[in-house]
């Protein structure tokens, strides 16, 4: 309903049923031609996912908790996402918590005094609420991460770390990341707080990536700009498939930003306590540790730069994109800050070899 009030595209759409709530999502499942889960025995909560040209529809069915379904909204996280409506009376919003009146005040509010305390992940969805319907957090929500934030230490490796990919997929990431860093989330996840909240970084990388490059194209001049601009392209297309973890190339991308200034015994630990696959893991690390190899490309000839090029996308793969991206982001953050941008010229020239 927050979407719908909000007039934006939403695909997720729960349902909350006084009873049977496994039967209809099978019975669901079947009219659609989805996907049945079961997600949770036993509260009986169940998820059909219903394709959609290249994406997917989610409907969550869940029964209901408590006596009705205002008591049910009342022990939802924040009030904008805790407004229903009768199926059989769809006019008629039930807004138990305010949540209409929250989104006209763009303020993010949460349902009890308890809401955090009920469940601490709500921290990072907070961060996330926020920056993408730019919302105002609100004191009293605010009031509660300061004081259960040490609760979020207690939350499975999992939904920690699909809060923050969640977070990662935004087009306002940096926004999001600025409000754990205000809340000292960063400690709790044990990652280095100085390091990894240089967030510079992220927020140039992201910006390149939702501008397609712009900046390079605008500065690599001569007859390979054509092949160049498709060369990007299809670079971009990458970044944006999921993975079999339902992860993008993207998301993974910003997270070796994130971890990129900490140290090497740390990162390596933050990387295990996020649960990736193996593949990822493997990608990060190539990323991550083997930072200097693009420093040992030879662009000074064409012979020299087939060679170096070829050698160094041997050993890194398609992970040497994404280490190009990065080092295109600090080339271009390093001539900024010494108010130098024309002497970057040739360094963004040199990268953008590699996507060619």
């Amino acid at each position: 309903m927050r979407d719908l009030l909000l007039n934006t595209l939403n695909r997720d759409v729960d349902i909350v049923c006084n009873r049977d709530s496994v039967f209809l999502a099978k019975k669901w499942a079947d009219k659609m031609r989805g996907a049945f889960f079961v997600m949770d025995e036993e509260r009986k909560t169940c998820r059909v996912l219903v394709p959609q040209g290249n994406n997917k529809l989610v409907f969550d069915f869940a029964l209901l908790r408590g006596d009705s379904i205002d008591a049910d909204l009342a022990l939802r996280d924040f009030t904008v996402n805790a407004i229903a409506v009768d199926l059989e009376e769809p006019g008629v919003l039930i807004d138990p918590c305010g949540g209409q009146a929250d989104l006209q005040l763009r303020l993010l509010r949460p349902c009890s005094p308890k809401s955090i305390q009920d469940d601490p992940v709500r921290i990072l969805r907070a961060a996330r609420y926020s920056a993408a319907y730019t919302l105002n957090v609100a004191p009293e929500t605010e009031e509660q991460i300061n004081q259960q934030i040490h609760l979020l230490d207690q939350v499975s490796g999992e939904r920690k770390r699909d809060e923050l990919f969640k977070i990662l997929g935004l087009s306002q990431t940096v926004g999001a990341l600025l409000l754990l860093k205000k809340w000292h989330v960063f400690e709790v996840l044990k990652a280095d707080p100085e390091a990894v909240t240089s967030l510079s970084l992220v927020e140039r990388v992201n910006t390149l990536i939702t501008e397609k490059f712009s900046l390079l194209s605008a500065n690599e001049k001569g007859n390979s700009l054509n092949d160049l601009q498709q060369n990007i392209q299809k670079y971009f297309e990458q970044l944006t498939e999921k993975n079999t973890s339902d992860r993008t190339t993207q998301q993974l991308l910003l997270l070796a930003c994130l971890l990129w200034n900490q140290g090497t015994a740390t990162t390596e630990q933050n990387l295990k306590d996020l649960l990736l696959s193996r593949e990822e893991l493997e990608r990060l690390r190539k990323v991550i540790f083997k930072r200097d190899l693009l420093a040992n490309v030879d662009l000074s000839s064409a012979e020299s730069q087939r060679r170096t090029v070829y050698v160094y996308f041997r050993e890194m793969g398609s992970a040497g994109l994404d280490l190009a991206a990065i080092h295109l982001g600090e080339a271009w953050l390093a001539a900024k800050k010494e108010e130098q941008l024309q002497e970057s010229d040739h360094i963004i020239s040199g990268i953008a070899l590699l996507l060619v």
